[in-house]
């Protein structure tokens, strides 16, 4: 009975998440009649839909109770900052290489573009690694391999959500694809190293910074985003062949550290609060 009742609510979750940002497109609508600039109508309507989201994921792990789970009473312990020292100096690298698009962004499109990152890490760590991960952790408890299998499949589910961005750029499936593969890989690094660090706070810092480095297009001009779009046109297989290869290694990351985690540990700290 429990096992349907956490099946049931990891479909609320995964459909209920990808619904609500469904909304941002009327949302957007409705916030062109009155404003010009179309970026920061885009982020406005981002940032106002991902708000809903962040409250009713943070009502869920309250009626979960996975506030332990998620960092509660956590300490610090240096062993935590090994596993993002190589992921931040990669992101680090994506920021620095190109500070320019960010000093001529403006402040205002800047503040809300850092806004609506810092909310996308928010609720869709709090969505996957925070409230997904732990139930499937509980519907295979009693099952071998359970914390790889449990953090590969929340990856496989946050990375196909990322399909429903063909709605959006029904021209562009090549490229979806990449974004769906890129979410798999990181959603196994993340997994990962929110069961190793046992705080959502890891996860969501390597997110935002990631989202930070790597989405940077809308700041650009837009005669730049054109050439931008016009170069990517052909297939570059060196560099796609080197892009899997990040992303293996980006996974492979996630793989260590979850075969470094204690399972009854984390069974612990998911049913002590239930």
């Amino acid at each position: 009975m429990e096992r349907n009742r956490n099946l049931y609510w990891i479909v609320i979750i995964s459909v209920g998440f990808a619904a609500l940002l469904a909304f941002a497109v009327p949302f957007r609508l409705a916030l062109g009649q009155y404003l010009e600039n179309e970026k920061e109508v885009k982020l406005i309507a981002g940032i106002g839909t991902r708000l809903i989201i962040l409250v009713a994921s943070i009502i869920l792990v309250r009626k979960f109770k996975f506030q332990r789970y998620l960092g509660l009473g956590w300490k610090f312990d240096r062993q935590y900052l090994l596993p993002i020292i190589i992921p931040m100096l990669i992101v680090s690298m994506a920021i620095f290489g190109d500070l320019e698009t960010y000093k001529k962004a403006g402040l205002s499109l800047l503040t809300l573009f850092l806004f609506n990152n810092i909310l996308v890490a928010l609720i869709e760590e709090f969505a996957f690694r925070g409230l997904v991960l732990p139930l499937i952790l509980k519907i295979r408890s009693e099952k071998k391999r359970l914390m790889l299998t449990s953090v590969s499949l929340t990856a496989l589910i946050f990375g196909v959500l990322h399909y429903l961005n063909l709605f959006r750029e029904p021209d562009n499936f090549s490229g979806i694809t990449s974004q769906v593969i890129f979410a798999i890989a990181i959603g196994i690094f993340l997994g990962g190293l929110m069961l190793r660090t046992k705080n959502i706070l890891f996860p969501v810092l390597i997110h935002f910074l990631i989202n930070v480095g790597f989405g940077k297009d809308i700041l650009r001009p837009e005669t730049e985003e054109i050439v931008t779009q016009v170069a990517s046109t052909g297939t570059d297989w060196i560099g796609t062949l080197l892009t899997l290869g990040l992303f293996g290694f980006i996974a492979l990351g996630g793989v260590y550290m979850v075969r470094l985690v204690s399972r009854d540990e984390i069974l612990q700290l998911i049913n002590t609060d239930n």
